[in-house]
């Protein structure tokens, strides 16, 4: 058998060897929430002219007045198609903990209110 060292020196060569091999896809969504909606062009989004998940989830329930999560989960699944409630549910967490919508019951959201400008 084969010493604890010498496994995990093994193991950590394979892991080196798949990381060289793994080529992340451009055309793969990003599922990230920005800290903040792109504004005037700017914000981590800007530059790559791509809308995070959380953008579009937002747009989404403000552009109903309220949403539950199989309305969400829909809705995004014909923007991409690959996603699924686990992409969805931390999405409107860190969306209801940055105050931009209310949870106001199980499963069902509601914009915060924009501010006037």
């Amino acid at each position: 058998m084969a010493s604890t060292a010498m496994r995990a020196g093994l193991s950590r060569q394979a892991a080196d060897a798949a990381q060289r091999l793994v080529v992340p896809s451009q055309s793969e969504p990003t599922e990230t929430v920005s800290e903040e909606p792109e504004r005037n062009g700017e914000g981590p989004s800007a530059g790559a002219g791509r809308i995070t998940v959380g953008e579009q989830v937002l747009a989404f329930i403000r552009a109903r007045g309220e949403a539950d999560v199989p309305q969400i989960l829909q809705h995004m699944r014909t923007l991409r198609p690959g996603i699924g409630k686990g992409g969805i549910s931390p999405v409107l967490t860190k969306l209801c903990r940055k105050g931009l919508v209310y949870r106001i019951s199980a499963g069902r959201y509601r914009p915060a209110p924009v501010p006037e400008e």
